[in-house]
């Protein structure tokens, strides 16, 4: 649905945020950057809860939303231990477990990658949804169509009948008047 896409556009920018806090503090040391940082951790891990609740449960997207709970859950743990390395081992050593664990296991790429796909699947089933709602839509429109025809039908054969009863019952009269005068 519309609400599982804005959410995984939603992870996308906290995890955008969180990687962009992650190299500013790896960068600079300055404690700016964590608080950006301990702010958009428990609004991703939010995201994610919140993406589970309104998934429909189908295997693929449960998988899909599994595996993305896992890539989540290891990035957090990465830049959790990147700050501690910065922090207690300095730059230096910060750069080469930056280098080890988040470049070369390619962890922003497969998030991305993961949302990605994740939301052509969503687009797809919306797709599916909407074609399937256009379609009962048009179903609907002839019935209401048929509908429309019969009544008039009825009408027409209503006004006829009346016609004709008024037209015998006005010789019925003509009858009585000439019997009676």
């Amino acid at each position: 649905s519309n609400k599982i896409l804005s959410n995984t556009e939603r992870i996308l920018s906290y995890s955008q945020n969180m990687e962009i806090s992650t190299r500013g503090f790896l960068i600079s040391d300055k404690p700016f950057f964590l608080a950006a940082i301990d702010k958009y951790m428990p609004l991703l891990q939010q995201s994610v809860i919140r993406l589970q609740q309104y998934s429909n449960e189908s295997t693929i997207e449960k998988k899909s939303i599994d595996s993305l709970q896992v890539i989540i859950t290891k990035n957090i743990e990465a830049r959790k231990k990147l700050i501690e390395i910065r922090k207690t081992k300095g730059s230096d050593s910060a750069n080469a477990f930056f280098e080890r664990a988040m470049v070369q296991q390619e962890m922003t790429t497969r998030l991305y990658d993961q949302i990605s796909r994740f939301q052509s699947q969503e687009q797809h089933s919306l797709e599916i949804e909407k074609s399937a709602y256009e379609e009962s839509i048009h179903n609907l429109t002839r019935i209401i169509n048929v509908f429309f025809f019969i009544l008039i039908l009825l009408l027409l054969i209503s006004f006829f009948i009346i016609y004709k009863n008024t037209r015998a019952r006005n010789k019925a009269e003509e009858e009585i008047k000439n019997l009676n005068g």
